[in-house]
């Protein structure tokens, strides 16, 4: 069969299209953060265990729905977010409860947090997840804002049952981030630990991950200063990684007391 015959037979168009180089137009890139993480796509946040991933998650998501102009000290596109808590739903209450008691915050916000984890390799729960993230957003934008951003925290526990060194479980974790992001017309960010080993300055399992994503930021203790975590951007695509800034975890009341009548303390990023 000829080159003709097989394009009549897909309707006489053919599949790859090409544009001349004088035609190509463009368009500039709709930033979340400028210069730091995109509108849509898959993006990380990586680091050792206790390096402040998810203080820095969690103050980045907390930042944006309430309007804040910059994050990370750059300049930012407010939007709702809902915060997938699977790895420590409790701790993140109370470091969402710090945040609002620091930055003096009483008016509500398009700010959601779901208290359970997603397995990313189960259709069924996928779906209830999409679900749930279009009932968000549709109160969000009754608040006057639509749904921007989402966080997996953590990768691990959205994984249950798969091979994170296996090409053919992280290839398909990653389709359905990314479908989720296209789905929700959102960025999806995900918080994840570094190599089993410590000293691997990449996101744990298979390369195809960090490989595959449109932003990553490690966050890491300081060798000279442990209480200085220091964040990186370690690889933000079409734009300028290798940028640096630096927090420290301030400690907050959250006016509750535990069962011996102490008050109970969660922390929150100052910069």
């Amino acid at each position: 069969m000829c080159s003709s015959d097989l394009e009549s037979d897909r309707g006489g168009k053919p599949r790859f299209q090409a544009i001349n180089f004088h035609d190509l137009k463009p368009e500039p890139l709709a930033w979340r953060v400028k210069g730091v993480l995109p509108s849509t796509g898959v993006g990380f946040i990586g680091g050792p265990t206790k390096a402040g991933k998810s203080f820095l998650a969690l103050d980045m998501g907390l930042r944006l729905a309430a309007g804040a102009p910059k994050v990370l000290n750059r300049r930012a596109r407010p939007c709702g977010v809902v915060y997938i808590a699977a790895e420590d739903p409790k701790g993140c209450e109370y470091r969402i409860k710090a945040w609002e008691r620091r930055h003096h915050r009483q008016t509500p916000m398009p700010f959601d947090l779901i208290p359970q984890p997603v397995n990313l390799l189960d259709d069924s729960q996928v779906m209830d997840l999409r679900r749930t993230l279009r009932a968000c957003g549709q109160r969000f934008e009754a608040q006057g804002q639509s749904l921007g951003l989402i966080v997996l925290d953590t990768l691990s526990r959205c994984l249950s049952g798969a091979d994170e060194n296996s090409s053919a479980d992280m290839g398909r974790a990653f389709a359905v981030l990314a479908d989720l992001s296209r789905a929700m017309g959102a960025l999806v960010l995900v918080v994840a630990h570094f190599g089993k080993s410590g000293q691997e300055r990449g996101i744990r399992g298979h390369s195809s991950l960090d490989a595959n994503s449109e932003a990553t930021i490690s966050v890491e203790r300081s060798s000279d200063d442990p209480d200085l975590r220091i964040v990186t951007l370690a690889k933000v695509k079409n734009g300028v990684d290798g940028g640096q800034l630096a927090f420290r975890l301030e400690e907050v009341g959250l006016g509750l007391t535990d069962e011996d009548g102490e008050e109970i303390v969660s922390c929150v990023p100052i910069f």
